[in-house]
């Protein structure tokens, strides 16, 4: 994968999947897929039909979290697919056969370049903070992407008070109740979160100003 930033904000990016030999590139103007001409997210906005992939991460501290928050948003959705790869996520997310990704302590680089391809696909690319001090990545077709970001923050506070007070308990300390985590909404008045503004209307996109291979594999 590779990436350029504007201001901070992903702009242009490519992501190539060896396995199957699609690659999707993208700047300001719109994306490309090899040689299918240009993509875009899912039509998907009901959450009940979505298919998610959430990255559970293999670091102890933050495995059960990312874990339970799978487990929490299993009963919302249709489905769960998990490729092990945050770039390949968000490929089939610009492309379609996702519809929302979840990442929780995900490093940026790992997200940039998808954020790069799902912004110019016309999907919806949420930053912001949850207890703890973790930073989550939501990002997906706009019908779906907010949803999942208000589940996750609110799952993210409600799993980690619990877990303080359980540790409190544990080491003998009294329990002290403490406030949830700041709304998204409050984060973003305040400057603590980031979104990706949506320039196009998803099937709307600009043509690119480079031209795709004319042949490669169907997808």
């Amino acid at each position: 994968m590779s990436r350029a930033e504007v201001d901070g904000i992903p702009a242009a990016s490519s992501i190539i999947r060896p396995a199957t030999g699609l690659w999707i590139a993208c700047d300001e103007t719109g994306a490309i897929l090899s040689g299918h001409g240009t993509p875009s997210v899912s039509a998907t906005d009901e959450l009940s039909a979505a298919l998610v992939s959430v990255s559970v991460s293999i670091s102890e501290e933050r495995r059960p979290l990312t874990l339970s928050t799978l487990i929490r948003l299993m009963p919302e959705v249709q489905d769960f697919r998990r490729t092990g790869s945050t770039s390949c996520d968000l490929f089939d997310i610009a492309t379609g056969a996702l519809d929302a990704y979840v990442g929780i302590g995900t490093k940026p680089w790992d997200v940039a370049a998808g954020w790069a391809a799902v912004q110019a696909t016309g999907g919806r690319c949420l930053e912001f903070p949850v207890a703890d001090g973790q930073t989550a990545y939501v990002l997906g077709t706009p019908g779906v992407a907010e949803r999942v970001a208000a589940i996750v923050e609110e799952h993210a506070a409600a799993f980690l008070a619990t877990q303080n007070r359980t540790r409190q308990r544990e080491a003998g300390c009294p329990v002290v109740t403490t406030k949830a985590a700041t709304s998204r909404s409050t984060m973003a008045a305040a400057g603590g979160s980031r979104e990706a503004p949506l320039t196009t209307a998803p099937g709307t996109r600009p043509q690119p100003a480079f031209e795709p291979p004319r042949n490669g594999p169907g997808r």
